[in-house]
């Protein structure tokens, strides 16, 4: 049996229709939207690229405030010609825009898409959830300080914000409340020393330090709480509490479907405790 795939299939047109509504669709919104468009016109039929675009023109409607867009497509397929034509039916929905004012270190096409997770549901929400979000995301980066106002225009929503400065951290400070600290985990959070503070890098060292810790037996430490202490203005030191807890102890060594080896992973103190370097070195040896 011999199979053929055949010639490929091309679009020959694509076609975009609005609902009764077209007015509402400003004239800069439908062009952003046919240049998209016409990225498949007289291309290679193909519905990854076709799905890709349709969604592309949707995330347009969004950025403009039609959150409750819906696209219905429909395909036109000539097999005389091996060709496609596509029709994509937009029906926009409500409108509701969002305006960002006064940000500066969080551009607006981050903002914009940090309250777009809401979906549909932005047209429903009380609008002080929005507030709350972006206040959120700017203490995440430092801006502890940060106020944001929120005003409803003629359906739009308008956010004004007044980032602040965001945090210095002069210095970190580590405790255990009951065990000395070791010098590498210590070392670790004091590279956030004389640093702006952000919690994408905090939660990286954070990681690191209990990291280390596990790989020196302490297998359930963890970070009970962090201190942001106020030295001067937008000037801070950290205190991070940690409890490491007890150290764990091997007690014995088992080695699966090796007996030869069983002697050699046994360790000759009476108490080991657990440490991933000195077990690999032992082991080695």
């Amino acid at each position: 049996m011999h199979c053929s795939r055949g010639k490929k299939y091309t679009v020959e047109s694509i076609a975009l229709y609005y609902n009764s509504h077209q007015a509402l669709v400003p004239h800069h919104i439908t062009d952003e939207i046919e240049i998209q468009l016409n990225e498949l016109n007289h291309k290679n039929y193909s519905r990854v690229e076709l799905n890709k675009t349709t969604l592309r023109v949707s995330q347009i409607l969004s950025k403009y405030g039609f959150f409750d867009a819906t696209i219905k497509m429909v395909e036109r397929i000539d097999k005389n010609t091996q060709s496609v034509a596509i029709d994509l039916y937009v029906e926009q929905g409500e409108q509701k825009p969002l305006y960002f004012c006064g940000n500066s270190y969080l551009s607006t096409e981050y903002l914009f898409n940090i309250l777009s997770r809401f979906g549909k549901g932005i047209l429903y929400i009380q609008p002080n959830l929005f507030v709350s979000e972006l206040k959120s995301i700017y203490y995440e980066h430092g801006f502890w300080s940060a106020q944001i106002h929120m005003r409803q225009e003629e359906g739009a929503l308008f956010f004004l914000i007044e980032e602040g400065a965001q945090a210095y951290i002069e210095q970190v400070q580590v405790i255990d409340t009951t065990l000395p600290i070791d010098d590498k985990v210590i070392l670790i959070f004091q590279t956030l020393n004389g640093t702006t503070y952000d919690h994408a890098v905090y939660t990286k060292v954070s990681q690191e330090a209990l990291s280390y810790l596990i790989t020196q037996g302490y297998l359930d430490a963890c970070i009970v709480r962090v201190d942001k202490v106020l030295i001067d203005k937008n000037i801070y030191e950290l205190k991070i509490i940690i409890d490491q807890k007890e150290r764990a102890i091997v007690d014995k060594t088992i080695i699966v479907g090796h007996p030869d080896w069983q002697e050699k992973a046994q360790f000759n103190s009476d108490v080991f405790y657990y440490s991933f370097a000195k077990t690999t070195t032992s082991m080695d040896n």
